[in-house]
């Protein structure tokens, strides 16, 4: 598959045959993310389960200081939209918030995704690097090749007393 996307047209999706034939092609008629959003992120592509998963992350079009985190499933055979979701989002935004990021070396809060290699199971990870908490800054959410959550978990420090945690791995 190819996905495209642009201010202009919004996502635009091209599933392929193993004979490089195109199958279908078109606008994805997607609902919840509406095409006036300011910012799309990318933040995972992936064959689950035999369908086109797309991770993404977007500000809202009415309030560009909060964040939502998209799941978009395409049939991976005759290319039509399945589901689209939010799975997760940011707490909004502040102002104290905004100033630790440039001026106090806090990373920008993000959304990552990791597959396993070996089956269709993956994680979704938020890593809200302006939450107050230390317990509340990684938060790993693990789905099933049917896309249901199995367990949703905090990260927390073996000895719990590290006030500043990063996710390395991602």
């Amino acid at each position: 598959g190819l996905m495209e996307y642009t201010k202009k047209d919004g996502i635009h999706f091209t599933l392929f045959s193993p004979e490089r034939k195109t199958i279908i092609s078109g606008k994805l008629p997607l609902k919840k993310l509406p095409e006036k959003y300011k910012l799309i992120k990318i933040d995972g592509v992936y064959n689950i389960s035999g369908d086109f998963v797309i991770f993404l992350t977007s500000l809202h079009p009415e309030n560009i200081m909060q964040a939502a985190f998209y799941r978009i499933i395409v049939d991976g055979t005759v290319g039509t939209l399945k589901s689209e979701e939010v799975i997760d989002e940011f707490p909004v935004f502040t102002i104290r918030d905004g100033y630790g990021v440039p001026f106090s070396d806090v990373d920008v809060p993000a959304f990552f995704v990791e597959k396993d290699p070996g089956s269709d199971y993956y994680a979704a990870i938020k890593y809200n690097s302006t939450a107050a908490e230390t317990k509340d800054r990684i938060q790993v959410s693990h789905y099933g090749p049917d896309h249901v959550l199995i367990n949703r978990s905090n990260y927390t420090t073996p000895t719990d007393k590290y006030k500043y945690t990063v996710p390395l791995s991602i």
